[in-house]
């Protein structure tokens, strides 16, 4: 039989000329929540820095708000531009977020699509390698909190 049908969503915020930011990014967390009511599966939030027009440099913080007002709809970081950010940092903030969401977060890192951001942080390699240490800086971060928590569980049931 096959699998119901997931759906999802993405948000790259983008405000008409003249039109309130707050206003837009309240909309937008409005819709969130509309579409886990409607049974949606997942959203994503795109990062942008330089467009001008779009309105989200730091996808993890709007992620933190939308968690709050929903209970199950998981919630991704479309892209985190890797020429903004070193892996480590970005790697343990996004397992913290998911701590936050209980488990609700998906990480989603590319080489971004500007050009600005990356020649205005050109020290920052956005390459194949810092993709590579951001992945391997997750994955080490998600096995370690994955351990904490059987060694958390097995204390608690030999008490």
């Amino acid at each position: 039989m096959p699998s119901p049908l997931r759906c999802g969503l993405f948000i790259p915020p983008i405000p008409s000329p003249g039109e309130s930011p707050t206003l837009l990014l309240e909309r937008n967390l409005e819709l969130i929540q509309h579409c886990a009511r409607l049974g949606y599966h997942e959203a994503w939030i795109g990062e942008h820095h330089s467009g001008g027009w779009e309105i989200i440099a730091a996808p993890e913080l709007f992620i933190a708000t939308a968690a709050k007002r929903t209970r199950h709809i998981r919630l991704g970081t479309g892209v985190n531009s890797l020429a903004c950010h070193h892996p480590l940092i970005l790697a343990d903030g996004i397992v913290l977020l998911d701590h936050l969401t209980c488990g609700r977060i998906m990480m989603g890192i590319g080489p971004g699509s500007l050009a600005a951001p990356r020649e205005a942080w050109a020290e920052m390699k956005s390459d194949a390698a810092q993709l590579k240490a951001t992945i391997q800086g997750a994955q080490a971060l998600a096995a370690e909190r994955h351990e904490a928590e059987r060694r958390r569980r097995a204390a608690a049931a030999s008490e």
